[in-house]
């Protein structure tokens, strides 16, 4: 037994086959088809681009929390040393005030 779609191609087989409407439905579905295939093709593209920007941020933010870091480790650092030649020059300081004072004609102290 045949069906009816097989009935009617092979009824139209001397019209030239298929009827052009069914040729052109089945052309625009094998389009839509196509069309849905690139879609999720880029679909997929986009995502993988929205992970990779993502990842480079977090790696961004992950570098620039070690340089901070390094800074506050090098500011402690200078501090520091910074602290410890605060007394350098007052020697001097002295020295000097009193070589002003001998000079004005006054005593050492």
């Amino acid at each position: 037994m045949t069906s009816a779609y097989e009935r009617y191609v092979t009824s139209r087989a001397g019209h030239g086959g298929e009827d052009a409407s069914i040729t052109a439905a089945r052309q625009r579905v094998m389009s839509a088809e196509n069309a849905e295939r690139d879609a999720d093709k880029a679909l997929m593209a986009a995502r993988k681009a929205v992970a990779e920007a993502r990842a480079h941020v977090r790696r961004l933010e992950e570098e620039a929390a070690e340089e901070a870091r390094l800074a506050r480790v090098k500011q402690q650092a200078a501090a520091k040393i910074s602290h410890r030649a605060e007394p350098l020059g007052r020697k001097l300081n002295v020295l000097l005030f009193c070589v002003r004072r001998w000079a004005k004609g006054g005593g050492y102290w």
